[in-house]
């Protein structure tokens, strides 16, 4: 079940929200009902992978409580093995294989393998939780708060990533009745924020993205209107995400952490990584970087922590060469940053943030693309080796008609209003904490929300990040 469809906002959150109300002040019952919503919304997509998500809450929760007993480091250590061995078993066997065969020769055929919902971010929650208990940061719960704790419906599917003290520490506290509408009202004003991102930037962008990324030859043009209309598809597809797993967790009385702080402007490549995907830069700092010495055993053992930790990183995005050079490019550049900010030279503020975006938007085109081969043809093309043509070959796809009468305009007009968005107006969660309650607001989110409903009677559009 995605947020962006009809089924989810006009039946599964009203029945929600709901059924919590009426057991708000019954912390049991609500605890339990939570749970089953949750269950309900992850199996909706293939529920024999309900079995595998449950199987791993009971494993890690049984770790946790092994550990209490009984407090070695073993514990820990095989337990996170084995939660990797699942995760590569399911996302990086037909990987594996496949780079076994380049190199011995046919043999061995690929594993027909169904990458399950959201094992990447339940995977990663559950190996976060056993390094908190093994460092003290955490500690053995209930099996009903551990339960929800992975399978909460808001966080589950694409993050964000979160630590037990971020949530755990909430499920038992009962909230003033006060304090709960203004949460309320914040998480409608976040999730109608998220959804018109995703609806009417990031889905209006994704066929062109599609159309262009499958041309064998394209133009100079092409490959930068490719470029920057993925750099924007996937900011506004992701962070309309985030806000609307945060929005739903708000009207549900919880805080989660934020994700995303306007990565977009940001003036390095060190300050892009503090600002996108903020909960797995910290887990990949905190669970990885520093593990492997960070910045304390000299430059050489720090620059090698960071390309593994970005090689890693990229890799757990897709098992793909593509992701790979992804990664490896992402820590060679923060490398580069590192050296010249120890250097004597200066960068001018603009210069740093001009170098940055286009840096990150160039390398999004091999996040983006199935091949190395077809991201070369993207990135070549952008960089003038095939020519200065200016022709665009976009025809019109999905539901509707352009607007300004050809689909290559429209599609020039949706990244210039996404660059406004981007660099002239507030971040979605400085513009929620903006708000204040009025009758004018709310007429305004209700209607919004309306119309971004019937605009999803084409179709819920999958999230980038949906099957990660």
């Amino acid at each position: 079940m995605l947020f962006n469809s009809q089924i989810f906002i006009l039946a599964f959150l009203p029945t929600v929200l709901t059924v919590d109300s009426l057991l708000s002040r019954r912390g049991g019952l609500r605890l339990f009902a939570l749970i089953i919503f949750s269950l309900f919304f992850y199996a909706w997509w293939h529920p024999p992978f309900l079995a595998l998500l449950l199987a791993s809450i009971v494993a890690n929760w049984l770790v946790a409580r092994i550990y209490a007993h009984v407090p070695r480091a073993g514990v820990i250590a095989v337990a996170v093995i084995l939660n990797l061995l699942v995760l590569g078993y399911f996302k990086y066997a037909g990987f594996l294989v496949s780079i076994w065969s380049d190199i011995t020769g046919p043999g061995i055929a690929a594993p027909d393998i169904v990458l399950p919902l959201a094992i990447s971010f339940f995977t990663f929650h559950h190996i976060a939780y056993l390094i908190d208990l093994r460092c003290g940061q955490a500690k053995a719960t209930s099996l009903a708060h551990y339960t929800l704790f992975i399978s909460f419906f808001p966080h589950l599917l694409a993050g964000p990533i979160v630590r037990y003290r971020e949530l755990i520490p909430q499920l038992p506290v009962l909230l003033p009745s006060a304090r709960r509408l203004e949460m309320g009202g914040r998480g409608i004003a976040l999730f109608v924020i998220g959804l018109a991102k995703k609806t009417l930037i990031a889905d209006e962008l994704a066929p062109v993205v599609s159309q262009l990324f499958a041309l064998n030859d394209p133009s100079f043009a092409e490959a930068w209107i490719a470029t920057f209309g993925f750099t924007l598809q996937i900011y506004f597809d992701f962070s309309g995400y985030t806000d609307m797993a945060l929005g739903l967790a708000l009207m549900l009385g919880f805080e989660l952490p934020a994700n995303f702080a306007s990565p977009y402007r940001a003036t390095s490549l060190v300050d892009f990584w503090r600002r996108w995907h903020m909960t797995l830069s910290r887990f990949l700092r905190d669970y990885l970087y520093i593990p492997l010495g960070g910045n304390r055993l000299g430059l050489e053992r720090q620059f090698a922590a960071l390309l593994v930790t970005m090689l890693l990183g990229g890799l757990w995005h897709g098992a793909a060469w593509t992701f790979v050079l992804w990664g490896a490019l992402h820590g060679a550049g923060l490398i580069a940053v590192h050296l010249w900010q120890r250097s004597a030279l200066r960068m001018p503020a603009a210069a740093g943030w001009l170098t940055t975006f286009l840096f990150v938007a160039v390398l999004f085109v091999f996040f983006r693309a199935t091949s190395i081969g077809q991201g070369w043809r993207i990135v070549s093309a952008a960089l003038g080796l095939n020519g200065l043509d200016l022709s665009l070959r976009i025809v019109e796809g999905g539901w509707r008609p352009a607007f300004l009468g050809s689909p290559a305009r429209d599609a020039i007009a949706i990244i210039g209003i996404g660059m406004i968005v981007l660099f002239l107006c507030a971040n979605s969660q400085t513009l929620v904490e903006r708000l204040r309650p009025t009758r004018e607001l709310a007429l305004f989110l209700g209607v919004a929300l309306s119309i971004l409903v019937i605009l999803l009677g084409r179709g819920a559009q999958e999230f980038v990040y949906f099957q990660f």
